[in-house]
């Protein structure tokens, strides 16, 4: 069990023994244009690469940046990527949609990985309601794919990827933070780094909540087919804990040994909407869910260094999880449904990599084994009176699934390293229906030493999860389901001087036999729609990036256009925005004494949700327009203020909703926090 007393008081006794002997800035203004310019990351193939030579579309958004927008939650730190978008779904997770593609099974699809191990779960094939919020005070960083990552993560990454690095320092440190605000905001951390003489601790641990909004909605009756409005609390608390200890100093090997966990509790998010209901607000005013899980995480890894830079790492982890989805089903069949799953997942794998060598390539060979089971389910139907109606198990229990795969990458330099040809493949066996082969390929030439042109092409599979094989709730399952793939191709040009950079992209995407629930003629057995491979969908689009930097003054934007549809249904992704643009301005207006910035993001052209076929025209929503004001500075060397300000200007804005609740669901209008960070 979490003791959340006992872990405060180790972090700090650990924060009073390993005050840092020199103060460490966290905050933005400590770092370089250079260091603000520069992005390397590792997300796209296991090695550091900087932007200008990965092959893939990445984005980095590192703690100072997301301090900097004011994010409460995992998903808000996600909120200034284009061509992105976090959508509303069940117990307060959120469906991330990737270029286009936004229906109710966007939550699939999206590979999350905290630390190198992926938290997929094999129930549903997503992180998005089991661990909806890994509280941002336990993370360093967040990495991004925007497009296929299946050639490195397998199943999972199939539209992309988002990759969590948890908290570490190689310096000591202790920091503390406390914000409140808005309706019963509030969200408190602590951070410890410290250095023994053989090993060292990093310690992590984060609450955030949100007490009841009382969120307003609208619906239309079905009886008098009147617009009645109703509330939802949006409630919520999370908490997050990560330590790990590690050998950081030694030469010719190291260790890492962590331990996670995450626990979340919510209710009176949105629920079913019209999406069951053919297209009617059957729920009215109790259209809920809620959502109660709570997650473990072991990992152990150790690494030999050789000469030439070439190194073997052994990795091993083992997680659990145990959630409950509630959704409140009073008004349309006076019960409530009680949708439990408990599964593990554990893996091993070994990976021998060298960054470079005298022949200009880079490379990368893992084998890795990965098993997860669904040990126990829960589905129970309870009448408003706590009479049982029904107290049964899902159809997928005791499901489960190993896979063992090997993974290869290769970057080759030619022509004094401006042009370099990226070469990778991944072989997948599953113990449930066969093997799956996916290769990835790019030419990147570097005209010049500060930009790059790319040619990438990915593909990308993801099998059925145990939902879509064996079937829940109204939707039946198809055991023989095969997988479904995408082929995308990318056109790329980056370029990155002293004080600016941008990258110009254009995409196409072809997605194949595509896993979607298609509704039965006729209820069956209580099934009203039934899973299946159906058809042929296409994105295109567009993407521009860029930022400019001088000493004071920050100005970063992007805009992407995304065309999305199905080709066999003849019909457009309409729930996902046709535009999405940001603009974020940032002015130190006193060196590190006080700093303001705005963040503008706009999305153009979406509708309520998701066409279905009970549901052919979802409304047309307003154009989504938020501006957030951020105002920042210092009071001591140790002690940093902030005041964050979101929809400065209170406009009614909604987010398009993947079950097809009746107009979308509303956002929060003007709303307000303020707090403080401490460096021991």
């Amino acid at each position: 069990m979490f003791n959340v007393r006992a872990v405060l008081s180790l972090v700090l006794f650990l924060s009073l023994c390993g005050q840092a002997n020199e103060y460490i800035d966290e905050s933005l203004f400590a770092l370089s244009l250079e260091e603000l310019l520069a992005i390397e990351v590792e997300v796209a193939s296991g090695l550091l690469e900087s932007e200008l030579e990965v092959g893939s579309t990445v984005s980095l958004i590192t703690r100072e940046q997301w301090l900097q927008r004011g994010a409460r939650r995992t998903d808000d730190a996600l909120g200034g990527l284009i061509s992105t978008i976090a959508l509303p779904t069940f117990g307060g997770g959120n469906a991330l949609a990737v270029r286009g593609y936004a229906t109710e099974l966007s939550v699939r699809g999206i590979a999350t990985i905290l630390d190198g191990v992926p938290l997929n779960t094999l129930a549903f094939g997503t992180a998005a309601y089991d661990k909806p919020n890994l509280d941002l005070g336990i993370l360093q960083r967040i990495e991004t794919i925007r497009g296929p990552g299946s050639a490195i993560y397998g199943s999972d990454a199939f539209h992309g990827v988002v990759s969590l690095k948890s908290f570490s320092s190689h310096q000591n440190i202790a920091s503390g933070e406390l914000e409140l605000g808005h309706m019963g905001y509030s969200k408190t951390n602590l951070r410890v780094s410290k250095g023994f003489e053989h090993f060292r601790i990093h310690s992590a641990i984060a609450y955030s909540g949100q007490r009841d909004e009382n969120r307003p909605y609208d619906y239309t009756d079905n009886d008098t087919q009147n617009i009645l409005s109703a509330t939802r609390d949006h409630q919520y608390n999370s908490q997050s804990l990560v330590v790990k200890i590690d050998d950081g100093k030694a030469e010719h090997s190291n260790f890492e040994l962590g331990y996670y966990f995450n626990k979340w509790h919510s209710q009176e998010f949105p629920g079913l909407g019209t999406h069951f209901y053919a297209g009617d607000s059957l729920a009215a005013d109790r259209d809920f869910t809620g959502n109660q899980s709570q997650f473990h995480m072991s990992k152990l890894s150790y690494r030999w260094f050789f000469a030439n830079q070439l190194s073997l790492q052994a990795t091993a982890f083992y997680w659990q999880n145990n959630q409950l989805l509630i959704y409140d089903r009073i008004r349309p069949d006076d019960h409530e449904l009680f949708q439990g799953v408990q599964e593990h997942r554990n893996g091993l794998s070994l990976t021998l990599s060298q960054p470079s060598h005298s022949g200009s390539m880079q490379w990368l060979a893992s084998i890795a084994m990965d098993h997860a089971k669904i040990d126990d389910t829960r589905v129970d139907r309870i009448r408003g009176d706590s009479s049982y109606l029904l107290v049964s198990e899902a159809s997928y229990t005791g499901l489960s699934r190993t896979i063992n795969s090997a993974f290869i990458q290769t970057k080759s330099g030619f022509f004094s390293e401006r042009l370099y040809l990226l070469l990778g493949a991944r072989l997948d066996e599953y113990s449930d229906f066969g093997q799956e082969l996916t290769p990835r390929m790019g030419l990147i030439w570097k005209p010049t030493a500060d930009s790059a042109v790319k040619l990438l092409y990915g593909n990308a599979f993801r099998a059925g999860v145990g939902s879509e094989l064996s079937g829940a709730g109204v939707i039946k399952g198809d055991p023989k389901i095969s997988p479904e793939t995408i082929d995308t191709y990318e056109l790329i040009y980056m370029q990155s001087r002293a004080h600016w950079k941008f990258n110009l992209s254009y995409f196409q995407s072809r997605w194949q036999d595509a896993i979607v629930a298609r509704p039965l003629a006729a209820v069956e057995d209580g099934f009203s729609s039934e899973y299946v491979n159906r058809g042929e969908n296409k994105s295109s689009g567009l993407e521009f990036e860029g930022q400019f930097l001088t000493g004071d003054f920050n100005l970063q934007g992007g805009i992407s256009w995304i065309k999305s549809e199905s080709v066999s249904e003849d019909l457009d992704y309409v729930a996902f925005p046709e535009y999405i643009i940001n603009l974020d301005v940032h002015y130190e207006i006193s060196p590190q004494a006080l700093s303001i910035s705005l963040f503008n993001r706009l999305h153009i052209n979406a509708d309520s949700g998701p066409i279905k076929n009970n549901i052919a025209n979802p409304a047309p929503l307003e154009n989504y327009f938020r501006t957030d004001l951020s105002v920042s500075g210092k009071i001591s060397s140790q002690l940093d203020y902030y005041f964050h300000v979101r929809n400065i200007f209170d406009r009614n804005i909604v987010l398009p909703s993947v079950w097809n609740s009746e107009g979308g669901i509303a956002q929060p209008g003007i709303n307000a926090t303020a707090g403080m960070r401490m460096t021991f």
